[in-house]
């Protein structure tokens, strides 16, 4: 039997040509190509750094939420970017720039809260960030009527009052010497004013509470007319009263007057 010779076709490939195109192939087969990468190469691309927070624009509101906030830190990238507050996410959230996030306060319980920035490359926490304070109320102002020079003492009652986080205006002025004696209570000095009611408004973090017409400035001097009475009141002082009469404070009914009277004697 005549033997028949088997030609095994051998592939022959050009270094110089592999090498001209790139670094050499180790492996070919099936469509895979796997480099012969260096020792101590690294060819993954490098992540963007994780977002940090550095400031806040306000720290303090109501529980309603609602106000303009405006966060600046770096590394506000790659999309989605979420920001918290309090576990609420941040509304109308607007990235402006790598270093600035905008948005509207969202509502939430009181307390203090920490905000949290998260993006795909990691995420940053500012721990009790905003502190969300319930509104005040105000039930009454006393007395409610004043001169209109100004300088009567008066005790507002209510709830909700912060200490060092609260303001009072009476028609628009400041209460003088201002003091917050506990979150129920507030007294402190009437300014000057025009003559007229007057809205009693008092404003902490957590929003405004106001008496519409509350006060009630009066700078008409008093006059006397009609019929004037004589009471005794007791063995050294004497009442009286007259049937017409004004005054800056009282209705003119109540308009009375006691004179005192007293002798001492010495030896």
């Amino acid at each position: 039997m005549k033997k028949t010779s088997l030609l095994l076709p051998i592939l022959l490939f050009s270094l110089s040509i592999l090498t001209a195109c790139g670094p050499p192939l180790a492996i070919i087969a099936a469509g895979v190509v796997v480099s012969t990468q260096k020792k101590g190469e690294n060819n993954s691309s490098t992540l963007p750094p994780p977002p940090v927070i550095t400031n806040i624009s306000i720290t303090e509101g109501p529980l309603s939420g609602g106000a303009d906030i405006t966060i600046t830190g770096k590394n506000f990238s790659g999309s989605p970017i979420r920001l918290t507050m309090g576990g609420k996410d941040l509304i109308s959230l607007t990235v402006k720039s790598g270093t600035e996030i905008t948005g509207i306060v969202p509502a939430h319980g009181a307390g203090t809260v920490d905000l949290v920035v998260t993006t795909p490359y990691g995420s940053y926490t500012l721990s009790q960030g905003f502190t969300y304070y319930p509104a005040p109320t105000l039930t009454s102002i006393t007395p409610n009527l004043g001169v209109t020079a100004g300088g009567n003492s008066v005790t507002l009652l209510g709830t909700n009052f912060l200490d060092g986080k609260t303001s009072v205006k009476i028609g628009g002025i400041d209460l003088v010497n201002l003091k917050v004696e506990n979150s129920t209570k507030i007294t402190g000095t009437t300014g000057a004013h025009s003559a007229g009611p007057v809205d009693v408004e008092v404003s902490t973090p957590g929003g405004t509470a106001t008496l519409t017409g509350g006060f009630i400035y009066d700078g008409a001097p008093p006059s006397f007319g009609g019929v004037v009475q004589a009471e005794a009141t007791s063995p050294t002082s004497i009442e009286l009263s007259w049937s017409q009469a004004t005054d800056n404070l009282s209705d003119s009914a109540k308009i009375r007057y006691l004179i005192y009277y007293s002798t001492t004697s010495g030896g």
